[in-house]
């Protein structure tokens, strides 16, 4: 069972490689804003019957799904805010490495949450294993950094605004592996479906909130949205918010979700730091741009 949530999270990342060259066609057309109100609304609502099949055991663990799947997914939302506001000033390489960090805030969480049942007296929920930890997630960073970053690079308020993917991507991951940890191995298959709904349909709210604060109202964002999709290359449009929203946003968070019964969020992100290297492959391939 590791050994497929292994290579299914591997498959992920590949996935998630995919999503710069979409994300390329989107941002030419529309705001980052408008983006993921479109991309997470999608997700959301194609896995919407996913989560009304779900049974559970009892009523408190179904709450106790819906208020980690909220708090997971107001932490995913901040991290993909913070990626979007970098990208505007910050290239891509740089913001991605920052992003690659969540492999080292992962087993960080985990030490000041052993640290905090320490103080507070309460039975460790498990060990921490930040010595084992460690030296995978600086390795992976080590890489990613090889690959990414090169010239000269003065750091500027992008690279802070790109510090909230670690933090908050991380915390999202630690999250979902807290919870999909406790799951019953009857109930883990539904109780990992009616998670990625909830932090699906948390983040697309937050994103549709964003986009009319950015917008200027709902109003004007429909009336947006509408002159986007009336002009030239809505076709083109259309396929990227799709493959984004519902294979590369709610397919890749349910498998996640699922994959964390088996495994831990700190190698998670590990496994997730291979992404640049589907990038690029990705980029080479379709985008015709030449690998360094």
């Amino acid at each position: 069972n590791q050994n497929k949530a292994r290579l299914a999270l591997l498959c992920v990342s590949a996935l998630y490689g995919t999503n710069f060259g979409c994300v390329k066609v989107l941002d030419e057309a529309m705001s980052p804003a408008m983006v993921a109100a479109l991309r997470f609304s999608l997700a959301a609502a194609a896995f919407v019957p996913l989560g009304l099949s779900t049974q559970f055991d009892c009523d408190e663990r179904k709450a106790q799904i819906i208020e980690s799947g909220v708090l997971a997914g107001v932490f995913c939302f901040i991290g993909y805010l913070g990626q979007a506001l970098s990208l505007l000033s910050t290239d891509a390489s740089v913001c991605a490495f920052i992003c690659s960090l969540a492999v080292v805030v992962v087993p960080i969480i985990d030490l000041m949450r052993s640290s905090a049942e320490v103080v507070t007296g309460a039975p460790p929920q498990k060990k921490s294993k930040l010595g084992s930890a460690m030296p995978p997630a600086l390795l992976a960073v080590a890489g990613v950094g090889l690959l990414e970053l090169g010239g000269a690079h003065s750091p500027g308020i992008g690279d802070l605004l790109a510090l909230l993917q670690p933090i908050f991507f991380g915390a999202c991951f630690w999250k979902v592996e807290q919870t999909m940890k406790k799951a019953d191995p009857i109930y883990a298959t539904g109780e990992a479906h009616y998670l990625t709904v909830i932090m699906l349909s948390t983040v697309a709210i937050c994103s549709i909130a964003w986009a009319m604060l950015s917008e200027g109202g709902a109003s004007a964002m429909a009336t947006d949205a509408w002159g986007i999709f009336a002009s030239g290359g809505r076709g083109l449009i259309l396929a990227a918010l799709v493959w984004t929203g519902v294979v590369t946003t709610g397919f890749t968070t349910l498998v996640e979700n699922a994959a964390m019964v088996h495994l831990s969020a700190a190698e998670s992100t590990v496994i997730y730091s291979t992404e640049p290297l589907w990038a690029a492959a990705f980029a080479s391939v379709a985008l015709g741009e030449h690998l360094g």
